[in-house]
């Protein structure tokens, strides 16, 4: 191993199959041998790729003594369905299933079966199965699950987008008959926001495979498949304090498992007429990455609490034995114990097949989050090897490290760390798993840049996130105050710019022009918003509807210390926002800048300094040497975004020191952080 050596070139080869790869025949791609240090974020420039290609790639360098290194081993990616006719089959859902408004209409939180069978009379070279679901799904080929994911796909906006998992069969699929079975639940497809705007119930596939000698095989979804009903549910709502839970019903697994379930409950699927657009998820998929097993059992009324000792986002799973057939068993997890017991409706039962088998509760297509389970309904005590629970969150590698010699630091790290765990699954970071589970902008903020870009291997999470920013922009240029989610929540300026912000934080971490080409534009409509809601020269209020709740939309610094909120109708809030305006301009004309957009640049670059002057004349305090309502948040805003004219720029910064020295802890919310 030697120090102190550094790439002066490099050497790029893209074939179509592993053996020309090996051979040196590049019929894809060879770069030559280009001089430069860069190592990541090298552009493909070979021939154009078409949808399914098969791509297998390897890679030299060159060091600054000019010794040249040994080929990289091989490795491959492939390239989805670039173009809506790539799709050939439709969207098809259970025939009984929303919006139908009859009295035998399926109940829309029942989970589903669909069914094909694909006959081979050879083994495929490549087999690509591609699937969209509006909920979860789970894909078994011949009564297997083909790979560990749950909740699949990730979370989009899902009356506008649904991404499509690709799952390659190429050593799964066998000459002969083959089962395709995706097992359904009907996930965010129940959230009021899409159903209202369109969303439905339903899956698409494609399936494209070659065998040796290139030639072609398909199938795709189709009023040739078959779907019935499962043994489990969903109950509870998908709201705000009430993300419900799952109701299993034991006597009818192993009726309706995949090979038992009878010929007449198969029944034929139906068309779906449903628009939407269809994208890849190219993030990691949400695991279960840990096991959780309980600390302590106690006896409490009729039932059991168990203790995980600490606080989760996931599964659970309970096996026990000697119950009768129609017994009960409530499972509910709590997430602390302070007189109130909240819950947040996460309820989920099962009822007993009996007959004194071994039975299993296991969440497959909802999840939960807390430390304590109460159980009722058990004929004998739990078993503490026979309880677990099964915490998921995007299966982000762990890239960074902080220690010190503080144990308490260390702790309090560490615990950040596994609060973004449990909060980040299905490609978003949620404010919280359980009481209302949705993406919070101020969060994806501070979340991005002090925990998720330093200890994660997150760049393409945070690169789809920034386009799930972009789908929930509307027409007048206003975002959300989530993402991908679309409500009517609390928030304001610095939830609806997440994008911008996370974008340019992303960029300055690992230089990737194409995330800050994703939003761009879309910020710059955001920009063209703010600017109509000036009143003489200040951003105003913009939900000014007469509604009471206004206020909640124009939101400042939010659940500070001291329940210290800056509500939408006050002078602090006025400020904070248009300290976040100027925030936005100046992440924009950066933007700009790296982009080449000349025109743009100019324009951010002449509203940047006539804000500032404005924000300065309006809410400077002479006479305290201050801003806005004087706290930490205001004083350090005016400084990041250059408010402070250059000669009292030392001045406010030992006001804050102040601050920070008499208040003796960091007295900001969840935007102001």
């Amino acid at each position: 191993m030697q120090r102190g050596v550094v790439q002066k070139a490099y050497q790029i080869l893209v074939a179509s199959s592993e053996e020309s790869l090996l051979e040196g025949k590049a019929d894809y791609w060879d770069s030559g041998k280009i001089h430069s240090n860069q190592s990541v974020l090298v552009p493909y420039e070979g021939k154009e790729l078409q949808s399914n290609d098969m791509c297998y790639w390897r890679v030299k360098v060159w060091t600054g003594d000019g010794e040249e290194s040994f080929w990289s081993a091989s490795a491959h990616f492939s390239i989805g369905l670039l173009h809506k006719t790539d799709w050939k089959g439709e969207w098809i859902q259970h025939p009984r299933a929303q919006p139908c408004q009859h009295e035998d209409q399926l109940d829309e939180t029942q989970h589903l079966w669909f069914k094909n069978e694909v006959v081979l009379d050879k083994r495929l070279a490549h087999a690509f199965l591609y699937l969209a679901s509006s909920g979860y799904h789970e894909l078994y080929v011949n009564g297997t699950k083909v790979d560990d994911r749950v909740l699949a796909p990730n979370a989009s906006r899902l009356d506008k987008r649904v991404y499509y998992v690709t799952y390659d069969l190429k050593d799964i699929l066998k000459t002969g008959k083959n089962d395709i079975f995706i097992h359904y639940g009907p996930g965010w497809s129940r959230f009021p926001y899409y159903k209202n705007n369109g969303a439905i119930s339903a899956i698409k596939v494609q399936f494209c495979g070659k065998d040796h000698a290139e030639e072609k095989h398909s199938f795709h979804s189709g009023d040739d498949w078959l779907c019935s009903e499962s043994f489990s549910r969903n109950i509870n709502g998908c709201r705000f304090e009430d993300n419900g839970g799952e109701a299993i019903d034991g006597r009818l697994i192993q009726k309706r498992w995949i090979d038992n379930i009878p010929s007449e409950d198969w029944i034929s699927a139906k068309s779906a007429d449903w628009s939407v657009a269809l994208s890849p998820q190219k993030i990691q998929p949400t695991k279960i990455v840990e096991t959780i097993r309980p600390v302590s059992i106690e006896k409490i009324g009729e039932g059991y609490r168990v203790d995980f000792g600490k606080n989760f986002t996931g599964f659970l799973r309970l096996r026990f034995d000697g119950q009768n057939e129609g017994d009960q068993i409530k499972l509910t997890l709590l997430e602390a114990l302070d007189g109130q017991e909240r819950n947040y409706q996460q309820h989920s039962s099962y009822i007993c097949r009996g007959k004194g088998e071994e039975e299993t509760f296991a969440h497959r297509f909802n999840y939960c989050c807390g430390r304590y389970l109460d159980v009722t309904g058990l004929n004998n005590p739990p078993e503490p090897d026979n309880i677990c629970g099964l915490a998921i969150s995007n299966d982000l590698r762990r890239t960074g490290k902080f220690e010190c010699s503080n144990a308490l630091m260390n702790k309090i790290y560490e615990t950040d760390l596994w609060t973004f765990t449990a909060n980040t699954s299905e490609g978003f970071t949620a404010d919280c798993p359980h009481r209302e589970r949705q993406g919070y902008g101020e969060e994806h903020v501070a979340t991005s840049w002090g925990i998720g870009l330093p200890n994660f291997e997150s760049m393409a999470f945070y690169s789809n996130l920034v386009g799930l920013w972009s789908d929930v922009q509307m027409e007048n240029g206003w975002f959300h105050h989530t993402a991908p989610q679309i409500n009517e929540h609390f928030g304001g300026p610095m939830w609806s710019s997440a994008g911008i912000s996370v974008a340019m934080r992303m960029y300055e971490h690992c230089k990737d022009r194409a995330v800050i080409e994703t939003i761009f534009d879309a910020g710059v409509k955001w920009i063209d918003f703010l600017e109509s809601n000036e009143d003489g020269g200040l951003l105003k209020n913009y939900f000014n509807t007469g509604d009471s709740w206004d206020w909640g939309r124009f939101l400042g610094d939010w659940a500070a210390p001291g329940e210290r909120n800056e509500r939408g109708d006050s002078i602090e809030a006025e400020y904070f926002n248009n300290c976040v305006y100027v925030m936005n301009l100046i992440d924009l004309s950066t933007m700009a800048t790296i982009l080449g957009r000349d025109e743009d640049l100019e324009r951010l670059k002449q509203k940047i300094e006539q804000l500032r002057g404005k924000i300065h004349s309006t809410f400077f305090d002479n006479e305290n040497l201050t801003y806005g309502g004087d706290t930490q948040v205001h004083l350090a805003f005016s400084l990041l975004v250059g408010i402070v004219p250059l000669q009292l720029r030392d001045q406010i910064k030992n006001r804050l020191e102040t601050h920070l020295n008499k208040q003796g802890y960091l007295d900001m919310g969840s935007s102001g952080l």
